[in-house]
């Protein structure tokens, strides 16, 4: 990651997903989110890549803005981040 600050310019939008299995997989997510609640957990979330490294602990802030663009996604929504 690059120690420059973020401007405007780098807003990114998440567009909702066109691949059907991708769509249905986020709205599985948000459905097994909504049935368990949000309990508060003894460890962190945490960030895995595809190949299953780094594991990468989240704090809560970021944890809470993934549900919401989750959330937004799975009703066909866009998303767009901006610093």
């Amino acid at each position: 990651m690059s120690d420059t600050p973020l401007a405007a310019a780098d807003a990114r939008t998440f567009l909702p997903e066109e691949d059907p299995q991708t769509h249905a997989a986020i709205v599985d997510l948000v459905e097994e989110l909504r049935k368990g609640g949000r309990p508060v957990a003894d460890s962190p979330a945490l960030l895995t890549g595809p190949d299953g490294s780094p594991r990468l602990p989240l704090p809560l802030p970021i944890y809470e803005a993934l549900l919401q663009v989750a959330e937004a996604l799975s009703k066909g929504l866009a998303v767009t981040v901006a610093p």
